[in-house]
């Protein structure tokens, strides 16, 4: 399924922003000791409570007009494939 263009900020630090309003948080500490990296990193992401502010099923709902939405084991399946390229890589340039 593809999706339309997203109005998706970062706003530093942590948070991202869907179309003016904060939809997840990203978190990630790290060290480096004797040659070796230990990163911890935590991310929310708002998907389907509407309230207080907007979540990423009700963004899509309107943009695309569908009542698909993307389930918790679809988007963390997604995010863990994509995260996994990006730790790859960087440890190849380590």
């Amino acid at each position: 399924m593809g999706f339309p263009h997203l109005d998706v900020k970062i706003k530093w630090p942590n948070d991202i922003y869907l179309n003016g309003l904060k939809i997840a948080g990203i978190s990630c500490n790290s060290k480096y000791i004797s040659g070796i990296f230990n990163v911890s990193s935590g991310v929310g992401l708002n998907l389907d409570n509407v309230e207080p502010t907007t979540c990423l099923n009700a963004v899509l709902r309107k943009l695309i007009s569908t009542q698909h939405k993307i389930k918790r084991e679809e988007f963390l399946s997604a995010f863990f494939n994509k995260f996994e390229d990006y730790f790859e890589t960087f440890l190849r340039q380590v």
